[in-house]
Protein backbone atom coordinates (compact mmCIF):
# COMPACT_ATOMS: atom_id res chain seq x y z
CA UNK A 1 0.00 0.00 0.00
CA UNK A 2 1.04 3.55 -0.63
CA UNK A 3 -0.41 6.81 0.63
CA UNK A 4 -1.24 9.61 -1.78
CA UNK A 5 -2.91 12.83 -0.61
CA UNK A 6 -4.02 11.04 2.54
CA UNK A 7 -5.54 8.10 0.68
CA UNK A 8 -4.27 4.54 0.97
CA UNK A 9 -3.85 3.00 -2.48
CA UNK A 10 -2.44 -0.20 -3.87
CA UNK A 11 0.87 0.08 -5.71
CA UNK A 12 0.94 -0.07 -9.50
CA UNK A 13 2.37 -3.60 -9.32
CA UNK A 14 -0.33 -4.80 -6.91
CA UNK A 15 -3.02 -3.28 -9.12
CA UNK A 16 -1.57 -5.05 -12.17
CA UNK A 17 -1.42 -8.31 -10.23
CA UNK A 18 -5.03 -7.99 -9.08
CA UNK A 19 -6.36 -7.00 -12.50
CA UNK A 20 -4.63 -9.94 -14.21
CA UNK A 21 -5.53 -12.54 -11.57
CA UNK A 22 -9.20 -11.60 -11.79
CA UNK A 23 -9.36 -11.41 -15.60
CA UNK A 24 -9.48 -13.78 -18.53
CA UNK A 25 -6.37 -14.35 -20.63
CA UNK A 26 -7.29 -11.68 -23.20
CA UNK A 27 -7.60 -8.95 -20.57
CA UNK A 28 -4.53 -10.23 -18.71
CA UNK A 29 -2.40 -10.15 -21.86
CA UNK A 30 -3.71 -6.73 -22.82
CA UNK A 31 -2.79 -5.40 -19.38
CA UNK A 32 0.69 -6.95 -19.21
CA UNK A 33 1.58 -6.28 -22.86
CA UNK A 34 0.80 -2.59 -22.29
CA UNK A 35 2.84 -2.51 -19.08
CA UNK A 36 5.85 -4.14 -20.74
CA UNK A 37 5.61 -1.88 -23.79
CA UNK A 38 4.93 1.48 -22.17
CA UNK A 39 7.03 1.18 -19.03
CA UNK A 40 9.79 -0.96 -20.52
CA UNK A 41 9.65 -3.27 -17.54
CA UNK A 42 11.08 -6.76 -18.00
CA UNK A 43 9.03 -9.88 -17.48
CA UNK A 44 11.53 -11.11 -14.88
CA UNK A 45 11.17 -7.85 -12.93
CA UNK A 46 7.38 -8.14 -12.95
CA UNK A 47 7.60 -11.80 -11.94
CA UNK A 48 9.80 -10.90 -8.97
CA UNK A 49 7.37 -8.20 -7.85
CA UNK A 50 4.34 -10.46 -8.33
CA UNK A 51 5.94 -13.30 -6.33
CA UNK A 52 6.22 -10.95 -3.35
CA UNK A 53 2.40 -10.90 -3.15
CA UNK A 54 2.29 -14.61 -2.37
CA UNK A 55 -0.53 -16.92 -3.29
CA UNK A 56 -3.98 -15.57 -4.01
CA UNK A 57 -7.02 -16.84 -5.86
CA UNK A 58 -6.29 -16.52 -9.60
CA UNK A 59 -2.49 -16.45 -9.29
CA UNK A 60 -2.20 -19.14 -11.99
CA UNK A 61 -3.84 -16.67 -14.41
CA UNK A 62 -1.08 -14.18 -13.62
CA UNK A 63 1.67 -16.69 -14.43
CA UNK A 64 -0.02 -17.80 -17.65
CA UNK A 65 -0.56 -14.23 -18.86
CA UNK A 66 2.98 -13.24 -17.87
CA UNK A 67 4.41 -16.26 -19.74
CA UNK A 68 2.67 -15.17 -22.96
CA UNK A 69 2.99 -11.39 -22.53
CA UNK A 70 5.02 -9.53 -25.11
CA UNK A 71 6.08 -5.86 -25.30
CA UNK A 72 5.88 -6.00 -29.11
CA UNK A 73 2.07 -6.08 -29.10
CA UNK A 74 1.07 -2.59 -30.19
CA UNK A 75 -2.64 -2.60 -29.45
CA UNK A 76 -5.22 -4.22 -27.19
CA UNK A 77 -6.71 -5.88 -30.29
CA UNK A 78 -3.40 -7.59 -31.06
CA UNK A 79 -3.27 -8.86 -27.47
CA UNK A 80 -6.87 -10.14 -27.70
CA UNK A 81 -6.13 -11.90 -30.99
CA UNK A 82 -3.03 -13.52 -29.53
CA UNK A 83 -5.00 -14.70 -26.49
CA UNK A 84 -7.42 -16.46 -28.83
CA UNK A 85 -4.53 -18.10 -30.69
CA UNK A 86 -3.08 -19.29 -27.36
CA UNK A 87 -6.42 -20.58 -26.04
CA UNK A 88 -7.14 -22.40 -29.32
CA UNK A 89 -3.81 -24.23 -29.11
CA UNK A 90 -2.55 -22.74 -32.40
CA UNK A 91 0.19 -20.81 -30.61
CA UNK A 92 1.58 -24.09 -29.27
CA UNK A 93 1.66 -25.87 -32.63
CA UNK A 94 2.69 -23.02 -34.92
CA UNK A 95 5.51 -20.49 -34.83
CA UNK A 96 4.22 -16.97 -34.14
CA UNK A 97 6.23 -13.78 -34.55
CA UNK A 98 4.93 -10.37 -33.51
CA UNK A 99 5.72 -7.22 -35.48
CA UNK A 100 7.42 -9.40 -38.09
CA UNK A 101 9.52 -7.45 -40.60
CA UNK A 102 8.72 -8.10 -44.26
CA UNK A 103 11.17 -6.74 -46.79
CA UNK A 104 9.55 -5.84 -50.09
CA UNK A 105 11.02 -4.36 -53.24
CA UNK A 106 10.21 -0.87 -51.99
CA UNK A 107 10.52 -0.92 -48.22
CA UNK A 108 10.32 -3.01 -45.08
CA UNK A 109 6.91 -3.33 -43.46
CA UNK A 110 5.88 -4.94 -40.18
CA UNK A 111 3.00 -7.37 -39.79
CA UNK A 112 1.06 -7.57 -36.54
CA UNK A 113 1.73 -11.33 -36.55
CA UNK A 114 3.36 -13.86 -38.82
CA UNK A 115 2.53 -17.54 -38.41
CA UNK A 116 4.91 -20.22 -39.70
CA UNK A 117 6.77 -17.59 -41.74
CA UNK A 118 4.09 -17.44 -44.45
CA UNK A 119 0.72 -16.44 -42.96
CA UNK A 120 0.45 -12.75 -42.11
CA UNK A 121 -2.19 -11.56 -39.67
CA UNK A 122 -3.26 -7.92 -39.50
CA UNK A 123 -5.68 -6.71 -36.84
CA UNK A 124 -7.28 -3.45 -37.94
CA UNK A 125 -8.71 -1.12 -35.34
CA UNK A 126 -11.36 1.41 -36.36
CA UNK A 127 -8.99 4.32 -35.67
CA UNK A 128 -6.81 3.21 -38.57
CA UNK A 129 -9.60 3.86 -41.07
CA UNK A 130 -11.31 6.95 -39.67
CA UNK A 131 -11.36 9.90 -42.05
CA UNK A 132 -9.43 8.05 -44.75
CA UNK A 133 -8.98 9.76 -48.06
CA UNK A 134 -8.78 7.84 -51.29
CA UNK A 135 -5.00 8.40 -51.34
CA UNK A 136 -4.55 6.84 -47.89
CA UNK A 137 -6.70 3.85 -48.85
CA UNK A 138 -4.62 3.36 -52.00
CA UNK A 139 -1.41 3.48 -49.95
CA UNK A 140 -2.79 0.79 -47.60
CA UNK A 141 -3.74 -1.39 -50.57
CA UNK A 142 -0.26 -0.91 -52.09
CA UNK A 143 1.33 -2.01 -48.79
CA UNK A 144 -0.88 -5.11 -48.74
CA UNK A 145 -0.04 -5.95 -52.35
CA UNK A 146 3.71 -5.53 -51.79
CA UNK A 147 3.56 -7.84 -48.76
CA UNK A 148 1.58 -10.45 -50.70
CA UNK A 149 4.09 -10.25 -53.55
CA UNK A 150 6.77 -11.60 -51.18
CA UNK A 151 4.81 -14.86 -50.97
CA UNK A 152 3.11 -14.13 -47.67
CA UNK A 153 -0.60 -14.92 -47.47
CA UNK A 154 -2.24 -12.01 -45.66
CA UNK A 155 -5.42 -12.19 -43.58
CA UNK A 156 -7.03 -9.03 -42.21
CA UNK A 157 -9.39 -8.95 -39.24
CA UNK A 158 -11.40 -6.22 -37.53
CA UNK A 159 -12.30 -5.90 -33.88
CA UNK A 160 -15.72 -7.38 -34.69
CA UNK A 161 -14.03 -10.47 -36.17
CA UNK A 162 -12.51 -11.21 -32.75
CA UNK A 163 -15.98 -11.43 -31.17
CA UNK A 164 -16.78 -14.92 -32.36
CA UNK A 165 -15.23 -18.07 -33.65
CA UNK A 166 -14.58 -16.87 -37.21
CA UNK A 167 -11.11 -15.50 -36.37
CA UNK A 168 -9.71 -18.86 -35.25
CA UNK A 169 -11.75 -20.84 -37.81
CA UNK A 170 -10.37 -18.72 -40.67
CA UNK A 171 -6.79 -19.14 -39.47
CA UNK A 172 -7.22 -22.92 -38.97
CA UNK A 173 -8.74 -23.27 -42.45
CA UNK A 174 -5.93 -21.25 -44.03
CA UNK A 175 -3.19 -23.18 -42.21
CA UNK A 176 -4.78 -26.47 -43.33
CA UNK A 177 -4.59 -25.48 -47.00
CA UNK A 178 -1.66 -26.99 -48.85
CA UNK A 179 -0.36 -23.53 -49.77
CA UNK A 180 3.31 -22.83 -49.32
CA UNK A 181 5.14 -19.54 -49.60
CA UNK A 182 6.22 -18.71 -53.13
CA UNK A 183 9.63 -17.51 -51.93
CA UNK A 184 11.92 -18.85 -49.22
CA UNK A 185 11.14 -17.34 -45.78
CA UNK A 186 14.54 -15.63 -45.48
CA UNK A 187 13.73 -13.42 -48.46
CA UNK A 188 11.47 -11.44 -46.09
CA UNK A 189 14.17 -10.79 -43.47
CA UNK A 190 15.99 -7.51 -43.41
Amino acid sequence: MVTWQGLRLTTKERTLFDVVRTSDLAQGLTTLDAELRTNRESKSSLERKFRAFGRAHGTSRVWRALQHSNPLAESPLESRARAQLIESGLANTHQMELQAPVETTYKTYRLDMLIDEWLGIEIDGSVKYQNKTEQVIRAERLREKQIQNTGIRLLRFSAADLNGESFIATIRRTLAQPTQPTQPPDSRAA
